[in-house]
């Protein structure tokens, strides 16, 4: 707390200090955090993740290499698309990244033999017969300088009559991963500058402009440098980090300065001391918010996801930041401000007006409240979690077409299953290669999968040969266990003969339900033909699993804030019937926002997911700070007069930091990237939301005449407490 003599004439040099640390700050950020995102094709699993575990274990059995799948269009059956697939196949095999390439030129003698033989018609050839598929194997993951060489390969050889399309898990993670740090550099820049545009217009005062970018920037980046050293890596769900904490940030500034106009408004001068008042009057409400935030990311810490406990960590410690930088920066910036800007003028001209409006409750605006909530709760349950690969790519551009075509012409996402005979017998001899090929041709039959590789289809390919006619299963597979065969039979079979593995490619644009239902679909084939699914690994079994985690957070998350919540406003309003309005008042919010996001059809990838914890950061910070102004005022609250009072006091800053995320987070619109237009959009639709639910919910639900049952508990409560 500043002397009386700072208050008088406030000191420039602790607004020097500060500029001073707010370059220092931004210089270790830009020097040492690296925000490029850290993801590969296991999508978000940390190595030692109960999901990856499946995955590890088939590693060790099997050889396992990732792949990049090449497809060209064009004339198959000509001498000119033959040349340009042997081209192609050269050039990838001079690619030290890649260890052997599978093609037309690169297995089948011909066209004609592809067409003829089991293995080659189902994983070269496509099902509408104009185009191949080209399989490049690689060593290891690959890295970004690698898929840049892929590109270079592709656009060489483009040509008409000869279209190529490229898929695979490490090509599409990449250009996940570079879409998200391109709008990571460009739209977080962007929602910063119009966060100073709008806060310039509704103030006009270059000093709280000035205070509110250096708060909310040191908080962004101190947030991002204290991860950094707790060596949480940039990922798909902390990529928008930095604008979140700005936010919450933002939040706090929201009622310190509406507290410090409206001393303002009263005094009819401005005062250096009523920054400081300020701080003293709306901290506790801060502190509270602060701690229930704080409490929402912590239960992300208990989700088996490294992507979501990452979030849930950076997240925590950005809370924390937020409320420091708010409270121990932004005040320093306000108390210079001398005159009283023009808008303070206006506030004593519309105050009338302003206490009329919300001395009536406005049934009107409850019912419809009220309406779009049961619409919301009665879409939520079409919300799509588990969205297709494909919604990461905007929809008609040349990339995702060609995704969409290799797709629906073999699958593009990985499913790797292990299985072993239900009697535990050796599957090396005739009868079980015939029961695995029945088992092959069901699988083939789902609708969600897209071709098949497994050792019937190897044996049967191999069977063409008059020599391996003669030999027997076992024999078979020895040779073909050799070096000279590229050891195939350690892809598929173990050393004991008793477990197999087929490898499946998934078709996203056919999967009908989420991907979990798709498998389990699948693992009742495996039964029903004799045998047991002992794992179950790959991309889109990983994807699954994280979709349910993220559903599943929502809703676990959600629990533990109602106690959390419920706890806290009891503490603070001594009252259960205003902790229950509050508690329901709060989860309007992502209930109506979801369930808008569901009958739009508008899925909730991971990367929009965290849009849901913006938005009750938003509604709780404001509902708490609107409660302890309500309390305030000397009045039970459960008189209508205390809550009017409330909101009109507090209506200004609610709206007005409403507006500036609205303002900042729809550049988020303008974005190539689907994933980022959700984001942007999911979190202006809850900022919307957050203040109806604030100034008409709350105050609606916090004064109805209480049941007769929650009076008596009250009552029985007060008498204890004497």
């Amino acid at each position: 707390m500043p002397t009386k003599s700072h208050q008088l004439k406030p000191s420039p040099l602790p607004i020097a200090v500060l500029v001073c640390l707010t370059f220092l700050c931004l210089g270790v950020f830009f020097w040492r955090v690296d925000l490029m995102p850290k993801v590969d094709e296991h999508f978000f699993f940390a190595s030692d993740d109960p999901q990856f575990q499946d995955n590890k274990k088939i590693a060790e059995m099997f050889l396992q290499v990732p792949q990049i799948i090449f497809a060209a269009k064009g004339d198959i059956h000509s001498e000119e698309y033959a040349q340009s697939i042997e081209e192609v196949s050269l050039a990838f095999e001079n690619l030290p990244e890649v260890l052997s390439v599978q093609s037309l030129k690169r297995g089948p003698s011909s066209i004609e033999d592809a067409l003829k033989s089991p293995l080659w018609t189902r994983t070269l050839i496509t099902n509408d017969g104009q185009a191949t598929f080209l399989f490049a194997f690689l060593r290891e993951q690959p890295d970004s300088a690698f898929i840049e060489e892929l590109e270079k390969i592709k656009t060489r050889f483009e040509r008409p009559g000869f279209e190529t399309m490229v898929s695979g898990p490490p090509y599409i993670v990449e250009l996940i991963r570079r879409n998200l740090f391109r709008d990571l550099k460009i739209f977080n820049l962007a929602a910063f500058t119009i966060f100073s545009l709008v806060l310039f217009i509704l103030f006009g005062s270059l000093w709280i402009v000035a205070g509110v970018i250096v708060a909310c920037a040191n908080a962004s980046a101190l947030t991002m440098i204290l991860a950094d050293l707790v060596h949480i890596e940039m990922g798909f769900l902390t990529a928008n980090l930095p604008t979140i904490i700005f936010v919450l940030t933002l939040s706090h500034i929201a009622f310190l300065t509406a507290d410090w106009k409206q001393r303002i408004v009263e005094a009819g001068e401005c005062r250096p001391e009523f920054a400081w008042e300020a701080v003293q009057t709306t901290f506790s409400g801060a502190l509270w918010s602060t701690l229930t935030a704080l409490l929402g990311f912590m239960t992300l810490l208990f989700v088996e996801a490294k992507s979501l406990k990452q979030l849930g960590l950076s997240g925590s410690i950005g809370t924390l930041v937020a409320l420091g930088a708010a409270y121990g920066v932004y005040p320093w910036f306000l108390e210079h401000q001398k005159k009283s800007p023009k808008f303070f003028k206006a506030a004593k001209t519309q105050k009338n007006s302003i206490r009329d409006f919300f001395k009536r409750r406005h049934r009107g605006i409850l019912i419809a409240l009220a309406g779009l909530t049961l619409l919301g709760l009665a879409a939520l349950p079409r919300l799509d979690t588990d969205p297709s690969l494909f919604a990461y790519f905007k929809k008609g551009s040349s990339l995702r077409n060609g995704l969409e075509y290799i797709d629906a012409s073999g699958g593009s996402n990985p499913l790797n299953i292990v299985i072993e005979d239900s009697q535990r017998i050796e599957l090396n001899d005739l009868n079980a290669y015939k029961k695995m090929w029945q088992l092959h041709l069901a699988l083939e039959t789902d609708p969600a999968v897209g071709h098949v590789i497994s050792l019937p289809i190897l044996l049967a390919e191999a069977k063409r040969s008059f020599i391996a006619k003669l030999m027997t299963m076992e024999w078979l597979l020895d040779v073909m266990e050799g070096v000279r065969f590229g050891e195939i039979t350690k892809y598929f079979v173990t050393a004991d003969r008793r477990a197999t593995l087929f490898l499946l490619r998934m078709k996203e644009a056919d999967l009908k339900g989420s991907r979990l239902e798709a498998i389990d679909r699948i693992k009742e084939i495996v039964r029903e033909h004799g045998y047991n699914p002992i794992l179950v690994g790959g991309v889109f079994a990983l994807q699954g699993r994280l979709s349910e985690l993220i559903a599943s957070s929502l809703i676990s998350g959600s629990a533990f804030l109602n106690g959390v919540i419920l706890v806290m406003t009891l503490l603070l309003s001594r009252s259960w019937k205003a902790s229950l309005a509050m508690l329901a008042s709060l989860y309007f919010v992502p209930v109506t926002m979801l369930g808008i996001l569901a009958a739009v059809k508008m899925p909730l990838d991971v990367i929009a997911a965290p849009a849901a914890n913006v938005a009750i950061g938003m509604g709780v910070d404001s509902m708490i700070h609107l409660m302890i102004k309500a309390k305030r005022q000397g009045r039970k609250l459960d008189s209508w007069e205390a809550w009017a009072h409330a909101c009109e006091h507090l209506w200004d800053p609610i709206c007005w930091s409403t507006l500036m995320v609205v303002s900042g987070f729809s550049i988020f619109l303008f974005s190539n990237f689907p994933p980022t237009q959700r984001f942007g959009f999911s979190v202006v639709l809850g900022t919307l939301l957050s203040p109806l639910a604030t100034l008409f919910i709350l105050p609606w639900l916090a004064t109805l005449a209480a049941p007769q049952w929650m009076a008596r508990f009250n009552g029985f409560t007060k008498k204890n407490k004497k």
